[in-house]
């Protein structure tokens, strides 16, 4: 049984429990749009594998189109997406620890795959910075959307010039038309759903 004296020190500020959502939400935001992104490198849209493996797959098929600075930037923006769907893992799915010979708090992770332990300092300066990083990652969004779709248009174009037989007329009610254009209206609807924090 907790005594009071132990749920005294489980207790941390408003303003870090607020940071703490503000990166719970950042963090949902950014997992779904990079989900987006890599259904649309992939094209395998509705499936249920976790988010880092995808992103690592669609990695690598960024890296088979080519070296260019356009692929470049998707690569990075994958690259930075993962590595911060790792920090959200570090922080939201960790343990809250005190130092009891300096009184600082902290987070700790201990990672599944046997790695070693991942502690962030609790503090709202680590917080807030983290916050700012996924901020400035998901403005970073429909860029590199436009940019991937960019791309994917010019492979296929390249693909039909190559291989003229496989071209295929496509119209508005082309079933992968709908449901292209379905998932973008979602998107956009859930872009504008999404109040500033």
């Amino acid at each position: 049984m907790t005594d009071a004296s132990d749920l005294q020190s489980l207790r941390i500020s408003d303003e870090l429990l607020l940071e703490l959502g503000r990166i719970a939400w950042l963090a949902i935001n950014l997992e779904d749009w990079a989900n987006s992104t890599c259904e649309l490198i992939l094209g395998d849209f509705g499936t249920k594998q976790s988010i880092t493996p995808r992103i690592t797959d669609a990695i690598k098929e960024v890296d088979s189109w080519g070296s260019g600075s356009q692929e470049s930037a998707a690569r990075e923006w994958l690259a930075l997406a993962s590595d911060q769907v790792a920090r959200r893992n570090h922080i939201l799915h960790s343990t809250p620890v005190e130092d009891v010979s300096t009184g600082k708090s902290a987070l700790v992770h201990f990672p599944r795959n046997g790695e070693a332990p991942v502690t962030t300092p609790l503090d709202l300066v680590t917080l807030q910075a983290f916050s700012g990083d996924l901020r400035s990652t998901l403005s970073q969004w429909r860029e590199i959307h436009l940019t991937v779709n960019t791309l994917k248009r010019a492979r296929r174009s390249a693909s039909a010039d190559e291989f003229p037989l496989f071209e295929r007329e496509v119209s508005d009610d082309d079933p992968e038309v709908v449901e292209g254009m379905e998932r973008l209206r979602e998107l956009r609807a859930a872009e504008k759903d999404i109040p500033e924090i």
